[in-house]
């Protein structure tokens, strides 16, 4: 038996050995034992080190040259670009493009230290999220093309959280090839942290691929959209935010008037339904097959779904419970719990709760 995610994790090793290289000789990923801590450790310390001389780079206290040395930088020798000659008894400044020049070189060579450091950054987090081993990599090959936009975008970024982010998306694909495409790659490249944190946020409403706003009430009795709106708004989800991630292609429905959906059963001897999100579920039974749950909804986009998979959120549970609420109310009995996904199409409530109608809200 091999060690946990050995199989992804040997398919990441063949796919970044010719790819990632510069300052850093990367190693197929067989490491074992002691052998693999203190591979880590200095890879880790190699990366500290150079964000370090990056930095002094920047600062003009070290200079990368030519012969890719790194010197001391004497601050008395260092010229300034603008300078005054003496011209009769006319002073003029004028630019010196010999220092121009190398301060160009300097540029670009500090821009391609610190991708190299971004992207080996972000394979090693790769590394670390397979080594999880809650991904069961097939045989597919990832696409070479997909690789090298995800490796052109990874070495633009420096953030740590983003990192973490293109760091799953390399995991996951990696394992499933085409879980992501290379439209939620163009959508990260653009995004900002407190973007990619509000899409995390709206992830906690996220019920079998959609925001369930509350029932659709023909008695007009109301439900609880009112509710679930203070609780979006509650975490930044308000309207305006909303409209946004309908901007980018995350969700829909944001500015329509009535998008619902429609739920029926998937036991023909009854109404038997789950809804799942995340670990949580909630179940809705009822006696009548031809019974049918309608929702105000926003639906979440093909994009977003895939973008879903990559933020770190949990169910909001009081969202849940106000849904479980909601169709309880409708005359459904509901439970709901913790949710074991057994395949694509089963699943297991687990320590179900019965979630009370409030009577006044109650079919009559």
């Amino acid at each position: 038996m091999g060690w946990p995610g050995e199989k992804a994790l040997i398919k990441l090793g063949d796919l970044v050995s010719d790819s990632v290289g510069g300052i850093f000789a990367p190693k197929q990923i067989k490491r074992v034992g002691k052998a693999e801590v203190d591979a880590k450790r200095d890879e880790l310390l190699m990366l500290a080190q150079t964000e370090q001389q990056i930095a002094d780079i920047k600062a003009g206290k070290l200079q990368y040259t030519e012969d890719r040395r790194l010197i001391t930088v004497n601050s008395e020798t260092v010229i300034e670009q603008l300078v005054e000659v003496q011209n009769g008894s006319k002073v003029e400044p004028y630019l010196n493009l010999e220092n121009l020049d190398r301060q160009s070189k300097t540029r670009k060579q500090i821009q391609a230290m610190q991708e190299e450091v971004n992207l080996t950054k972000t394979v090693l987090l790769a590394e670390q999220e397979l080594e999880s081993g809650k991904y069961d990599a097939n045989d597919d090959p990832v696409d070479p093309d997909w690789f090298t936009s995800w490796a052109g975008n990874a070495e633009k970024v420096s953030n740590d959280y983003l990192q973490t982010l293109w760091a799953k998306v390399l995991a996951g694909e990696v394992t499933t090839p085409g879980t992501f495409s290379l439209r939620t790659l163009d959508l990260l490249k653009s995004l900002s942290k407190s973007e990619a944190e509000l899409i995390s946020k709206l992830g906690e409403f996220i019920i079998d691929g959609r925001i369930l706003k509350g029932v659709v009430d023909p008695r007009g009795l109301g439900n609880e959209s009112d509710t679930i709106d203070k609780m979006m708004a509650d975490k930044g989800l308000h309207f305006t935010n909303l409209l946004f991630l309908q901007e980018i292609g995350i969700i829909s429905g944001v500015d329509s008037m009535g998008l619902t959906t429609t739920f029926t059963s998937l036991d023909p001897s009854r109404f038997l339904r789950a809804f799942t999100s995340k670990k949580s579920g909630l179940v809705a039974i009822h006696s009548d097959p031809k019974k049918k749950i309608e929702f105000h909804v926003l639906l979440s986009s093909q994009l977003g779904r895939e973008v879903f998979k990559l933020a770190d959120f949990e169910t909001d549970e009081e969202y849940l419970k106000t849904i479980a609420q909601d169709i309880a109310n409708a005359g459904f009995d509901v439970q709901i719990g913790d949710w074991q996904q057994v395949d694509e199409t089963s699943g297991n409530l687990l320590n179900p709760k019965a979630v009370p109608a409030n009577n006044s809200k109650q079919p009559t």
